[in-house]
């Protein structure tokens, strides 16, 4: 008798457990991504952010450059620190330190970080800056990616995820033309196999830079090199002639129109047809002018290392994208494409 009423009871939790509702799954923070339909250019994608209590304002959306940069009360501090980039602008800046909000063009706020450092530009290839909006329109760079430092990081790793998310961004602005695309803060399991297995997802490692980023919860994620992707292949080829090789592809929202490859060696059949492989799959290919009215450009300007940019259109604009810096095998990272046309 002792048995059975042990069997019933066994049987009778199990089925309270079937009938338990599941826990809810944590949902990502979701942020819109602008899209100006009239540009190509870097400043073509566009987030709103605030200093602490201040109001958001649209800065340039650069999944290319390491951290936040504003003009806004920047001026008055001497600068101690240069980032220069590949275009030739140039940021003098002193480190401060503030809240960062992130939200709608309409003013509202989706989600803020504790006090973090950030970049206050005090001149930009020696002009300095008064706190007033840039010629695009927007009020410094919003970086992206994961070449910063302990120190000084993008604000995206930086904000609070809710427990059950994994740190990393989904960035979906793919086929917009003058409509909000989104930017998914926190990663799910759910998600990440989706994106693994979409028709045609190319998952690719991410390349260490061997630093450590601080998150918004307290600890730290790995840095990667400004190239987010090693060894990837790339070719250029003109007039029967093709120059081949493995070089790390940086994937840059603030890319532009253009399809620039740092890496002298190609120069012999510069301004020709354009792949970009990994492995087996190809993740563009176009001849001599880009889809998206720029050219393919070969550059000696190797100062930030061999690499290809396709630009940020090329990938932007055919794939979501998602960031996973600690979701791949041992917790490294993975950066997945995922086609939308």
């Amino acid at each position: 008798m002792v048995q059975w009423m042990r069997r019933i009871g066994r049987f009778l939790l199990l089925a309270l457990a079937l009938l338990a509702p599941a826990a809810a799954q944590a949902q990502s923070i979701v942020v819109p991504i602008y899209v100006n339909a009239d540009t190509y250019s870097p400043s073509r994608h566009t987030i709103w952010a605030a200093r602490g209590d201040g109001p958001l304002r649209p800065y340039l959306f650069d999944t290319g450059a390491p951290y936040f940069m504003t003009v806004l009360d920047a001026a008055g501090v001497a600068p101690t620190n240069t980032l220069t980039f590949a275009s030739g602008i140039s940021y003098r800046y002193y480190v401060a330190r503030e809240r960062i909000a992130l939200g709608t063009r309409e003013g509202q706020r989706l989600a803020t970080t504790g006090s973090i450092n950030i970049g206050a530009i005090a001149s930009i290839n020696g002009h300095p800056t008064a706190g007033e909006p840039l010629r695009n329109g927007t009020y410094g760079n919003f970086g992206a990616s994961f070449y910063g430092k302990e120190s000084l990081a993008t604000v995206l790793a930086q904000i609070p995820l809710p427990a059950g998310l994994e740190p990393g961004w989904v960035i979906d602005i793919a086929g917009r033309r003058g409509d909000v695309g989104t930017l998914s803060l926190g990663l799910t399991p759910d998600l990440l196999a989706a994106a693994r297995t979409a028709p045609g997802a190319i998952v690719m490692p991410m390349d260490p830079s061997g630093r450590r980023l601080p998150n918004g919860n307290g600890g730290f994620i790995p840095g990667y090199n400004k190239a987010q992707v090693a060894g990837t292949e790339v070719s250029l080829s003109r007039g029967g002639s093709t120059v081949r090789k493995r070089l790390g592809t940086v994937f840059d929202t603030g890319g532009g129109h253009n399809a620039i490859i740092y890496d002298p060696s190609f120069m012999p059949t510069r301004d020709g047809t354009l792949e970009i492989r990994y492995g087996s799959q190809r993740i563009l290919r176009f001849a001599t002018v880009t889809p998206f009215g720029g050219k393919v450009i070969v550059s000696r300007n190797i100062s930030g290392g061999l690499r290809v940019n396709p630009g940020g259109a090329a990938i932007f604009d055919t794939y979501k994208v998602v960031f996973a810096p600690v979701s791949g095998p041992g917790g490294t990272g993975e950066l997945i494409l995922v086609p939308v046309r």
